[in-house]
């Protein structure tokens, strides 16, 4: 018997926005049977609400590379590190925001960005909210 793993909730997104191809097509087979160009416009137009979601779902975190350095390689109890973080969009595909959490101990002490708890025990989650 085979069990169903849960889906990635971007699939359950892609689905749901699947309807939008079959108003498409449903206005495109009626705007042929009744030459009519402004319901051919609003086929194309339901089929470009339709696609561009779903490529940019598909494709938004592609070519992403993300650099993170720490200044010093090791550390001893009460020095401080800064961690650096670059991203870099190497495609064509602008990207409005992004965000990067990383896992960080619990024993270390924040002076700039936040916080938050994980389901993991003693680890925080750093979370950091770019402007691409």
């Amino acid at each position: 018997m085979a069990t169903d793993l849960p889906n990635d909730p971007r699939d359950e997104t892609l689905i749901k926005r699947r309807p939008w191809y079959v108003l498409a097509g449903a206005l495109l087979l009626l705007s042929a049977l009744t030459r009519q160009p402004i319901a051919f416009l609003a086929a194309l137009f339901a089929f470009v609400l339709g696609i561009v979601p779903e490529l940019w779902y598909r494709y938004a975190l592609r070519n992403l590379v993300i650099r993170q350095r720490v200044s010093q390689p090791r550390a001893f109890f009460g020095e401080m590190v800064s961690l650096s973080i670059s991203v870099e969009n190497q495609k064509l595909l602008p990207l409005p925001w992004l965000e990067i959490e990383d896992e960080i101990p619990i024993q270390l002490p924040l002076l700039t960005g936040r916080a938050f708890p994980t389901y993991k025990v003693n680890r925080v989650a750093l979370v950091n909210t770019f402007s691409l």
